[in-house]
């Protein structure tokens, strides 16, 4: 006698079932007995793509300024890229503290991706120059 079995998973909208199958096949002759043996559930994981979102701490301040980023994205990001907007990356979720040595704007931009895809977020930072008051005894005039 031959026996064999076979288990494949069936996926629905919310749940996905394991079929079991134990076939028997006695002879070439005889019939083919198919037997549902069981069936094991188990939930689908649905993973959203991430919303990037970051916080900049300060927003605004004098060159140079040192600037903390903080990452707040939602649904579970696996990967980040950051461009600092002065041409410098980085890589990691929350990354060190970033200098800006002279005034400027710069567009600081977050990708955020998981398995289900990527998304972008921005935030400005606003450098300001230092002015140098030794000339003016010290008082604005």
């Amino acid at each position: 006698m031959n026996l064999f079995s076979h288990s494949k998973w069936i996926t629905f909208a919310s749940l996905s079932l394991c079929a079991i199958l134990l076939v028997t096949a006695v002879s070439a002759q005889s019939s083919v007995s198919i037997m549902v043996a069981g069936t094991i559930e188990k939930p689908i994981e649905h993973v959203k793509v991430p919303v990037a979102l970051f916080n900049t701490d300060p927003k605004v301040g004098n060159a140079p300024l040192s600037v903390t980023f903080t990452d707040k994205s939602q649904h579970n990001p696996t990967a980040w890229y950051w461009d600092f907007g002065d041409g410098t990356t980085s890589t990691v979720q929350n990354p060190p503290v970033h200098i800006y040595p002279g005034a400027g704007i710069y567009n600081v931009r977050l990708t955020a991706c998981n398995s289900a895809g990527c998304d972008d977020g921005e935030r400005f930072v606003f450098t300001l120059p230092r002015f140098d008051w030794s000339g003016h005894g010290g008082k604005n005039k």
